[in-house]
């Protein structure tokens, strides 16, 4: 996780400076990329900035990871010219389709997994919160949703009190 995020910061930081401020003349889609890749890594400042001093030892919320799809689609915008480039020569034809599939291959498994880990995750979340809403002192709902209890329940009541989100009995 941190190792890949490390790569995904250092590749998006050296697109950044390279083709948005050392780069005089770059495509509508370079731009289209860059400016993608500056707003991703833009918003995960802002979160980190914003998580300081905190001590979560939770479940991320998925938003995060949101986030980080114009990243990954930035770095696809800048890329798909030179992959274009290697597709239509005959000399990297083959290498660059083998590791195209290779690469749709791994994401694929990728997804999937995450998917289920995904799902996982959101059954265990959605049986501490109805465990919490049922008894008020679940204490798994601290590693779910916030670690004071008290503050939870106020806003639970003040769901309640406003008919917020009816469901929550």
């Amino acid at each position: 996780g941190r190792a890949l995020g490390a790569g995904l910061l250092l590749a998006g930081s050296f697109v950044v400076a390279h083709r948005g401020f050392l780069s005089l003349r770059c495509g509508r889609l370079e731009r289209i990329g860059t400016g993608l890749i500056m707003f991703s890594l833009a918003t995960a400042g802002f979160a980190a900035v914003g998580r300081v001093g905190s001590q979560w030892r939770g479940i991320w919320p998925v938003r995060y990871a949101l986030f980080l799809a114009p990243l990954h689609l930035g770095l696809l915008c800048l890329a798909l010219p030179w992959l274009k480039e290697r597709w239509a020569s005959h000399r990297g034809r083959r290498l660059t389709q083998a590791a195209a599939l290779s690469f749709g291959a791994v994401m694929l498994v990728q997804q999937v997994a995450a998917g289920q880990a995904g799902a996982r995750e959101s059954q265990a979340l959605n049986a501490a919160i109805a465990e919490f809403m049922a008894t008020g002192r679940e204490p798994a709902i601290r590693q779910v949703l916030w670690d004071n209890l008290a503050q939870t329940q106020h806003v639970v009541d003040e769901m309640r009190r406003r008919q917020l989100y009816l469901s929550v009995n």
